[in-house]
């Protein structure tokens, strides 16, 4: 991805945080299912 605008660095910084905290979310969010489904049989 190349930027092309004044602000092109902090969008593409601000999308990557984004999709980081996302990546973190979606990790969280399974593990503790997973921990749940295991401790649930």
């Amino acid at each position: 991805m190349g930027s092309t605008g004044p602000y092109g660095d902090v969008t593409c910084s601000a999308a990557d945080i984004f999709l980081v905290l996302l990546a973190g979310v979606w990790l969280v969010v399974v593990s503790a299912t997973w921990t749940y489904c295991a401790t649930d049989r």
